[in-house]
């Protein structure tokens, strides 16, 4: 399962043990096995993180540890009492597609959810995948879009609560002769149906309560976060990105000057919207146009010692230039170019898409990867297309609360004695509201309540299942089976096998059907194991009945004598024929 592998992954390497508690609950997780033999050349033993696996699982208090020695743990969750069919107490609907995926936000947001047509749309799912598309970009604005499909005359839009968050702000500094302001733009995206506007959020204005003199090397201190001002473009650069908790003040310093304003501030903010009506065609395009806070690699200041030799021999030869189209690199006989592009003070827990522009003009396509500076882990590995490119990547944001950035690896190599280039022409990054897009979602995420048990469960095999379900609510509810979901899975009402059950997934992951109100018994099948059975039962019949057949003929018809003497001949036959040397 991808998806388990890639949830666990930031779980572990963001040390997030809320993350990990609710993958032990989601994926039905009794057993944990941490294997500390496995090693990989050239890779220290430290990048496993075997020892933060460790007190990561020991952290969450779910587990005891059942066996510790120096090649293996297991943990076992306590008081292991899962059930492999069960009713879950609630569930709601939800549209969207289950192929790879970083995070999966829906369990975030509603917990046991299956996923049907009907259900809520997560316009921005897309974004859960390491490469995304649908992407432009003008001046000023990242516009990511969406395609929205609804026979209905009216769809309601749901919003995010910014209620206990974090907010990122672009910060500029506005000077008059007789004022000076700070304008603080939420990176919050204006929603556009189509080319009609929708939303648009507000910035902030804040008057400093009188004008101070700024110069080219004055700093402006924003909630313990410096800032540059430059006076050509008369404005304040953030170093990073600032977040501001949703309920809270910000002071600003400059030299001897200090202003502070009250949570009054967020009252714009506050009138967000929780949900909007909108009225789409059949097929209509959501857009998010969100302010841009970009981070550029400058190119032509980069040092060309910088890229080296990560070949697992060091062999080959590889260059590195900037031209006029852009940074060249080349690699040959089995050499392997790789350049570090630091870039620190970005949050961790902000998102951000990275774009990625140039062209694959010899031998393999050049490899992104990104990698966290604090837990030192690639989040992300990608291979760019081959010819001309112009991709855009998504990193999450994780759980750390340090700013130590990211480092992003391009590594060019060479195989066999073919000649490898590739240019880059653009390197990018730009901070989105990643949590808050992927929040967004039409129709409105219900949560029903059941009231089922399951008071009787067989397995026959592991194809084959028999449960009595009992679902005392007035509604249809889900029943599970803790198996990866499988279109193999069908489920009949009782004996009836013409009666099947409608099949779904369950929590991205999981096979589920749904059952009516009452006492019912459910027949689940793997049918391709049945068919297994099936076949090997006829082989098995096939083959007895032509044993039967074959000694009936030999014996019965084609023997004159009686049984008994028939056999004293066969035998005394088979003793000559040993003695004689005979096979």
């Amino acid at each position: 399962n991808e998806n388990y592998r890639n949830e666990m992954v930031q779980a572990i390497y963001n040390q997030d043990s809320r993350l990990l508690t609710q993958l032990i609950d989601k994926y039905d997780i009794s057993y944990i096995l941490i294997d500390k033999t496995v090693f990989l050349p050239n890779v220290p033993s430290e990048d496993f993180y075997i020892p933060e696996s460790e007190r990561l699982i020991e952290n969450t208090g779910l587990f005891d540890k059942k066996i510790a020695t120096e090649a293996l743990d297991l943990y076992e969750l306590n008081n292991v009492d899962h059930e492999k069919i069960f009713v879950p107490t609630n569930f709601s609907e939800a549209d969207i597609t289950s192929d790879r995926k970083i995070i999966d936000p829906i369990y975030q947001h509603t917990p046991n959810y299956i996923e049907t047509k009907s259900g809520s749309n997560f316009i921005y799912s897309s974004l859960m995948r390491p490469t995304i598309t649908a992407v432009t970009y003008t001046q000023d604005k990242v516009v990511l879009s969406a395609p929205i499909t609804s026979d209905s005359p009216v769809v309601r839009l749901s919003l995010p609560s910014l209620e206990g968050k974090n907010v990122s702000f672009n910060i500029f500094f506005l000077q008059t002769e007789t004022t000076s302001k700070v304008m603080l733009e939420p990176l919050l995206p204006d929603i556009q149906l189509d080319s009609q506007k929708i939303f648009k959020v507000p910035t902030l204005m804040i008057e400093l309560p009188e004008r101070l003199p700024y110069s080219q090397t004055d700093e402006v201190i924003i909630n313990g976060i410096t800032f540059t001002f430059k006076p050509y473009s008369n404005q304040i650069m953030p170093i990073g990105t600032l977040q501001i908790p949703y309920q809270s003040s910000v002071i600003l310093q400059a030299g001897t000057s200090t202003a502070v304003t009250d949570s009054n501030f967020w009252n714009p903010l506050a009138d967000l919207p929780n949900s909007i009506k909108i009225q789409p065609q059949s097929k209509s395009l959501f857009n998010a146009a969100i302010p841009i806070q970009r981070v550029y690699w400058d190119m032509e200041a980069s040092n060309e010692t910088s890229l080296i030799n990560c070949g697992l021999n060091k062999n080959g030869m590889i260059t590195k230039k900037f031209t006029p189209v852009g940074m060249e690199y080349t690699a040959q006989d089995k050499g392997a170019g790789c350049d570090f592009i630091f870039i620190d003070n970005l949050p961790i827990t902000q998102g951000y898409l990275v774009h990625l522009k140039g062209n694959n003009v010899l031998g393999d396509p050049v490899k992104f990867v990104a990698i966290n500076n604090g837990s030192k882990y690639p989040i992300l590995t990608q291979k760019v297309t081959e010819g001309d490119f112009d991709q855009w990547f998504h990193i999450l944001p994780g759980s750390q609360t340090d700013n130590s950035g990211y480092q992003f690896l391009l590594e060019n190599q060479s195989y066999g004695s073919q000649e490898t280039k590739n240019i880059i022409t653009e390197f990018s990054v730009y901070t989105i509201p990643s949590e808050y897009l992927l929040q967004i979602h039409t129709g409105d995420t219900l949560v029903s309540s059941t009231q089922g048990v399951i008071t009787k469960q067989r397995f026959i095999g592991s194809g084959l299942a028999i449960a009595v379900a009992e679902n005392i609510s007035t509604q249809e509810a889900p029943i599970v089976l803790s198996e990866s979901y499988n279109p193999g899975w069908v489920a009949f009402d009782g004996i009836n096998f013409s009666h099947y059950l409608k099949h779904f997934r369950f929590n991205g992951w999981a096979n589920a059907w749904m059952i009516p109100p009452g006492k019912t018994q459910i027949v689940i099948i793997y049918w391709p194991q049945l068919v297994v059975w099936i076949a090997t039962s006829i082989l098995l019949i096939t083959s007895i009945y032509l044993c039967i057949k074959i000694y009936y003929k030999e014996y019965f018809w084609e023997q004159k004598n009686s049984v008994p003497k028939y056999l004293y001949k066969k035998t005394m036959m088979l003793a000559r024929n040993f003695l004689r040397g005979k096979n």
